[in-house]
């Protein structure tokens, strides 16, 4: 994802530019003015944020539900063949299973790792020795921190969930608990 990438090369940034401070590679008037335009950047990335999730709200609802629908309808088709043998119709299933299920994958990883992305730099900020540092300086980081800890990254799906990494179980114990349902009815369909 592309947010990602942002994501981490800010993270990358800051981190360099703030060891280069206490190295003594720039002065007191550079880190500030450095700082001042990493929470310009910060505020940035949030309003990137926020109207990504704006735009991106219904149709990732949507989206959603009908891969995770398309979902545990392959996966009962799968269990299906493997009971009837039928190999000509399974390659097709097979391929848009793997697929919904590499997409759904996907996102929620590229979505794991904005946040773990930003949870890492507020950990080396918080380890950040800001007493070596003059009074605008750690007001500037502490500044910084603020922003960070206070406005995450989160990629949300109209507001029902977060998409999280943690999801995936969510997503998994649902698509085995409807196919094990479905079984359960196959032999009295059959009848």
């Amino acid at each position: 994802m592309i947010f990602t990438k942002m994501m981490r090369s800010y993270s990358e940034t800051i981190k360099t530019e703030m060891m280069s401070r206490i190295t003594g590679s720039i002065n007191e008037e550079e880190f500030l003015d450095r700082m001042g335009k990493f929470y310009d950047i910060n505020r940035e990335i949030i309003t990137i944020n926020i109207h990504f999730n704006e735009l991106w709200n219904p149709a990732l609802l949507l989206w959603s539900i009908s891969t995770l629908t398309s979902l545990v309808l392959n996966c009962y088709n799968i269990v299906l063949l493997f009971d009837n043998k039928d190999s000509e119709n399974s390659i097709g299933i097979h391929i848009r299973t793997y697929v919904s299920f590499a997409a759904i994958f996907s996102v929620i990883v590229g979505s794991g790792d904005i946040i773990d992305i930003s949870d890492d730099t507020l950990s080396f900020l918080f380890k950040y020795p800001i007493c070596k540092l003059s009074e605008p300086e750690a007001h500037q980081v502490e500044m910084l921190i603020y922003t960070l800890s206070t406005h995450k990254p989160i990629i949300r799906a109209s507001d029902i969930f977060t998409v999280r990494t943690e999801l995936l179980a969510s997503i998994s114990g649902t698509v085995v608990t409807y196919v094990l349902v479905a079984l359960q009815f196959t032999p009295a369909w059959k009848n």
